[in-house]
């Protein structure tokens, strides 16, 4: 039984930080350019529709995390990012390797 709306997609950042996908941005009805927000919370990366949110879609339809982002949080390119759109919250979650451990270790009782 599904707990949730989200719609779940892996993909890879590149070197210039470009998310490999545009699926999660289209599921919660973003377009190019569409000005976003991102926060942290619990080591993964919270990407919310806002004006004056710093950061765009490119015209392509692509984020590109910042640099500060990506050191901070150890995104490095090639790695895989769970990233889940929540079309009914209009958020795009993206999780990074470590946060995905810490899932799998959470959920998966025997691998404590």
């Amino acid at each position: 039984m599904r707990l949730t709306s989200a719609r779940y997609v892996l993909t890879r950042c590149d070197r210039q930080g470009r998310l490999g996908s545009r699926r999660p941005f289209r599921v919660v009805g973003w377009e190019a350019r569409q000005a976003l927000a991102i926060a942290c919370a619990d080591g993964a990366l919270v990407v919310a529709a806002k004006p004056e949110g710093g950061v765009a879609l490119s015209a392509e339809g692509f984020l590109f995390l910042p640099a500060a982002l990506r050191q901070r949080y150890r995104i490095d390119r090639g790695e895989p990012l769970l990233v889940a759109s929540l079309p009914d919250r209009h958020l795009v979650i993206i999780c990074p390797p470590a946060v995905i451990d810490q899932m799998t270790v959470s959920f998966f009782s025997f691998l404590r």
